[in-house]
């Protein structure tokens, strides 16, 4: 199951399993020797920021019932300890009777000084991967959370970078980000995102919640054009 830029991996049940194949790339995302590196998916967990541990195993979980997955975790290089930003591609390799044999993926390192991180908030997971995909599009790392909640909880650890709060199915919760954004002094800025019947009294309680831009989705070619504006 695990890899570098590129490899195949596991049995189908990812805890306990074990690692089959890494690619050379291993080395430079890893920071150690290719020969080195962990067999036991356990381990290899060991590894990853406590903070994304839980999101990480439930997304292995997922794809061992069959399902390709993409997530991102930050990684606790075991060699200095320096943290490295990854984006991983996991999908199921079947047997002959459909049943997942092994777990085979990809996975990039997002570190580089030049990413942008975007974090978006929305109440609806399609919105959020349609976002998402947007976001990435236009060369940007793009991180999604299930609610304002659960970003709160990260927001004092992200990596620097700017908030997508999509108000168009949960404005009240996701009012709530900058605001708590700008009690906490958080240094990131948010970008609110909302629908073509939004009136000037949603503007300004987007305004005065904290955000730092307003944008309203009609199409995706303005929205795109206006998200590089905001940046």
């Amino acid at each position: 199951m695990r890899r570098g830029n590129a490899g195949a991996a596991s049995d189908s049940a990812p805890f306990p399993g074990t690692i089959t194949y890494r690619s050379a790339a291993f080395e430079r995302i890893w920071g150690i020797p290719l020969d080195q590196g962990k067999t036991l998916i356990r381990e290899w967990l060991e590894d990853i920021h406590p903070d994304d541990r839980a999101q990480v195993e439930h997304a292995l979980a997922t794809v061992a019932r069959g399902e390709v997955v993409q997530f991102e975790y930050r990684l606790i290089r075991p060699g200095g300890g320096a943290l490295r930003w990854l984006r991983d591609t996991s999908s199921p390799i079947l047997d002959e009777t459909g049943g997942v044999r092994q777990i085979g993926g990809i996975t990039e390192d997002w570190t580089q000084g030049d990413v942008r991180h975007v974090y978006i908030v929305s109440g609806r997971p399609a919105d959020a991967r349609q976002l998402g995909g947007i976001v990435r599009s236009l060369g940007l790392h793009a991180r999604t959370f299930e609610n304002a909640t659960t970003f709160l909880d990260f927001a004092a650890v992200l990596t620097p970078g700017c908030v997508l709060v999509d108000l168009r199915h949960a404005r009240k919760e996701c009012l709530a980000v900058p605001r708590e954004l700008k009690a906490r002094s958080i240094a990131l800025p948010t970008i609110v995102l909302d629908s073509p019947d939004a009136d000037r009294d949603a503007v300004l309680a987007a305004m005065k919640a904290g955000a730092d831009d307003y944008l309203i989705l009609d199409d995706e070619a303005a929205f795109r054009s206006g998200l590089e504006a905001a940046l």
